[in-house]
This record gives structure tokens, C-alpha cells and sequence, in this order.
């Protein structure tokens, strides 16, 4: 049995958490104040529950093919093939969280007009809470066009007649064949954690409109050359087309886009501000799609002489039941989907204390102008920064350390999800049989989706929460998203 994290009870599947858990109002009000620390400052340990189910998924099972052999029109041998059988298998793994639990029992109060008074004043404490779970769940799927093909072949006295159904690959596949494409858990952790810290830098909602401060910084290096100016006197040698086109990738245009973004912020920078006032101490839900990416790898021959399954080859006198064997290709296909959800907290300096209107008008030069010296800055004026970015996510990462060091920046909860199926398709064509009848031309597909939904730390994915500092944890345990001592 795995090993469960602090704090939390491992449970077998059997014990998951289940609805009918958490009815009856005296029990959700009291779930309700443990779940916003109210009650009890250390975690309850039935808070989540690991389950682990399986079921096999059976595609294909009982088709026969029968052979029959002939001796001078008597029947010798009659003969049937062990049975098709192709299964899958689903599986999910899961942390039940009581929070979610307790969210729709509270929302069918609400809709049935049941809610009383001590619970209504919990439910907007639940509202508020992380009430989702990490998980991974994969799933095989399956797809054919085969059909029954029935065929005869004589060879002298002898005579051969075979019925039953034909694949193009494979015709017993287990739950753990190697013929189901296979998705390595820790790779596509490690990719989400990546795509989640891009999608954080990307949401946060103090992240300047604009970046005065990098684009200072940059004009030590010079302002680029007038467009054309590589052209004069060369006569258009490859050498001055080159440096024509890299003085307008890395020099004219960004500075067009500094420009642009700069003249946008002043321009909306009261809205900027307000909205930066009115959500300070909120929870500002935020959402990132990224793009669906679909690869498509080199077709694969893995046969010029296949003849599909079960084998209908006969031995004897007969060479066989075909003439000749089909060509067998594989493709696969593979596709990922991924976004992240998430919520952020800060806080906007109010008062009248001259400390106060300094700390704001710095919080407001930042958001529009982005006026800060921070680490991502510095990162931003290292030489050749831009190309390590271009292959990393180094420079989200740095934005993601900047921006959580200030402004009592915290991300109660974060999610990243991804869709991930591997799709491996094999066509037999050409395939013909002694005797006459249809080239046979069919398919196999065998598909693996797994989807997956990392957590983040209130501070970013892939933390180690016993690296955060006494400031951290005390800013967490003032929202509420600590329960207990330096635990989440």
C-alpha cells in the first residue's frame, strides 16, 4: 500500500469518501469550521481519502474462426481457433476531497431553500475553499472495421474452407498487452508543472500592463539601426539580408511592441488602477487554455507479408489459404489538451499614513508600468537570456518568484489538467486469398487517454512547502489556506 502524505489517512477504495457521508445539518456545520480552522487548528484526518479502482473494458470476446479440412470430399478435421479476446482497462487514482463533498450538499440546501442561519454563515466560507483534488485516470479505447471473411482452396484431393473473423493486427490483447500505447506518468507530471508555472506567469493579476523598467534597461544597449540601413553600399549581399532581418526581429520590433504596450497602459491606467483597488483581498478566480498539439509520427511498415489474425495458414498439402500477404503500417497519433484553474489573493496599501500612499503609488507605477528592480528584471537584462526562454520556462519561473515576494501575493488554489491520448493505428491492405474474393484492406486502432490534474502550492507548482519562509506561512495561515502549523 503507498504511503499517504502527513496528515492524511490512507483509506482503501472501499472507505472513499461518499456523499451520504456529510448529510444532516449538525455534521456540515461542523465540517464547515474545521474546514475554514475555525474549529479544530489540526487537520481532521478523514479530510481526503486515496482511492484506487480498475475495471477491464472488453471490446472483443467469444469470435471463433473455424477451419475445416477435406480428404476426397471427406471432412478430416473441423477445427476452431482459440477465442478473440481484446480488453482494456480504466483506472483511477484519486484524493477525495470532504470539501467538495460539503460544497453541493451546501448547494442543494441553497437551491431547496433548506439553508438555516448557522449554515448559510458557513457557506460562503465553503465557497471559498479548495474544493478540488489531484488525480490521474487512464483509459483504453478501441476501434476495428474487421468482418467475417470466409474462404476455400483446393489442392488436388485435398480441399480447405475457413470462416471467422479477421484483424488487421492482433486478435488477443490483454489489459497489460504492450499493443496499448503507453504514457509515462512521471514525463507528463514534470511537462504539466512546466505548462502550470507558464500559465501562473501568464494570470497573475498584478502582472504590469506594461514593462518601463526592462525597456530602460535595454536602451543601454543602444536604439536599432533605421530599416534599410544594412542595405546601403552592400548591393544586397546575403550578409546585409541576414543583418536587415535581425535588426528588425531583435531591435525594431520590440521596440514598436514597448511602445505600443507603454502607450496602451497610460492610456487605461485609471482603469488599471481601480480594478487593482477593488480586487485587493478578494479571491480573483483566473483560467489559462493553452493550445491543442496533435503529432502525427512517421508512418511505420512493420510487415510487407502480414496475414493479419488469427493465422489461417493451413498445413498439409496446401501452401496455404493465401496467395499472397498484405502489407502491415502503424501510425500513431498522439494528442494533448491542458489549462489550469486557479484563484489569487493580494493586497492593494490602503490608509493615510505617509508609508501607505508611498507603498500605493509604488504598487500603481508597477501595474502600469511595470517600474519594479526585481530578479525577473535583472534575468531580463542578462545577455542572451532571450534564448535560454526560448527552450526553457526559466524565465516563468523567475517572473512567478518576483511577482510572489511582493504584494502579500498568494494562490489559495491551483490546478493544472491535462488530456493526453496516444492513438496507434494498424492497416493491413493488399491481402488476398487462394480461391478467389475481395483484397481485404482493414484496421486496428488501440488508443490510451490519461487525464491528470496536478495541485500547486500557494506559491507555485513543484514547491517544496518546507522551503517556505516564517513569512510565508504566516501570510497562508492568515487567509485561512494553512490549517495547521507550516501545514497546507
Amino acid at each position: 500500500m503507498r504511503n499517504a502524505p502527513p496528515g492524511v489517512s490512507l483509506l482503501p477504495p472501499s472507505k472513499s469518501t461518499r456523499r451520504e457521508d456529510f448529510e444532516g445539518e449538525e455534521h456540515l456545520v461542523s465540517l464547515i469550521r474545521n474546514l475554514s480552522g475555525c474549529e479544530n487548528p489540526q487537520r481532521n484526518s478523514t479530510m481526503s481519502t486515496f482511492s484506487d479502482r480498475k475495471r477491464d473494458l472488453i471490446f472483443k470476446d467469444k469470435e471463433v474462426l473455424n477451419q475445416k479440412q477435406y480428404y476426397l470430399g471427406g471432412l478430416l478435421s473441423d477445427k476452431n481457433s482459440p477465442p478473440s479476446s481484446i480488453v482494456g482497462r480504466q483506472r483511477t487514482m484519486s484524493w477525495n476531497n470532504t470539501s467538495w463533498w460539503v460544497l453541493q450538499e451546501l448547494n442543494r440546501l441553497a437551491r431547496e431553500g433548506k439553508m438555516t442561519k448557522e449554515s448559510q454563515g458557513g457557506y460562503s466560507v465553503a465557497r471559498t475553499q479548495d474544493a478540488g483534488s489531484p488525480f490521474t485516470t487512464s483509459k483504453n479505447e478501441y476501434k476495428d472495421n474487421s468482418r467475417v471473411i470466409s474462404s476455400t482452396n483446393s489442392a488436388g484431393a485435398w480441399d480447405y474452407s475457413q470462416s471467422g473473423p479477421l484483424y488487421a493486427y492482433q486478435d488477443v490483447v490483454s489489459p497489460s498487452s504492450s499493443v496499448w500505447p503507453t504514457i509515462s506518468d512521471i514525463s507528463l507530471q514534470n511537462e504539466m508543472l512546466a505548462m502550470g508555472t507558464t500559465a501562473i506567469a501568464r494570470t497573475i493579476p498584478t502582472n504590469p500592463a506594461a514593462g518601463m523598467a526592462q525597456f530602460l534597461g535595454e536602451l543601454r544597449e543602444g536604439l536599432p539601426k533605421v530599416p534599410g540601413a544594412n542595405l546601403i553600399g552592400k548591393k544586397g549581399t546575403p550578409g546585409s539580408y541576414a543583418d536587415e532581418y535581425l535588426n528588425y526581429q531583435f531591435g525594431i520590433s520590440p521596440l514598436i511592441k514597448d511602445f505600443r504596450e507603454i502607450g496602451s497602459a497610460v492610456l487605461h491606467a485609471e482603469k488599471r488602477l481601480a480594478q487593482l483597488r477593488r480586487d485587493s483581498g478578494r479571491l480573483v478566480r483566473r483560467r489559462y487554455q493553452f493550445p491543442v498539439v496533435t503529432t502525427i509520427d512517421p508512418l511505420q511498415t512493420v510487415s510487407t507479408n502480414w496475414f493479419g489474425a488469427p493465422s489461417r495458414n493451413v498445413t498439409g498439402a496446401s501452401a496455404g489459404a493465401y496467395s499472397r500477404g498484405g502489407v502491415l503500417t502503424k501510425e500513431r497519433v498522439t494528442t494533448t489538451r491542458a489549462w489550469f484553474s486557479g484563484s489569487y489573493t493580494y493586497l492593494y496599501a490602503e490608509g493615510s499614513r505617509v508609508l501607505d500612499r508611498l507603498k500605493r503609488a509604488e504598487q500603481g507605477a508597477n501595474a502600469v508600468l511595470g517600474a519594479r528592480l526585481t530578479p525577473e528584471l535583472l534575468w531580463e537584462l542578462t545577455p542572451w537570456s532571450w534564448a535560454v526562454d526560448w527552450v526553457s520556462n526559466l524565465g516563468d519561473v523567475i517572473h512567478n518568484l518576483s511577482a510572489f515576494t511582493r504584494d502579500g501575493l498568494v494562490m489559495p488554489w491551483g490546478y493544472v489538467m491535462c488530456t493526453r491520448t496516444i492513438t496507434d493505428t494498424y492497416r493491413l491492405s493488399g491481402l488476398t486469398f487462394d480461391g478467389g474474393g475481395p483484397t481485404i484492406d482493414t484496421f486496428q486502432s488501440f488508443s490510451t487517454t490519461v487525464k491528470k490534474r496536478v495541485k500547486a502550492t500557494p506559491y507555485g507548482f513543484g514547491l517544496d512547502t518546507g522551503s517556505f519562509t516564517s513569512r510565508q506561512w504566516a501570510i497562508l495561515g492568515a487567509l485561512g489556506v494553512s490549517r495547521a502549523q507550516r501545514q497546507l
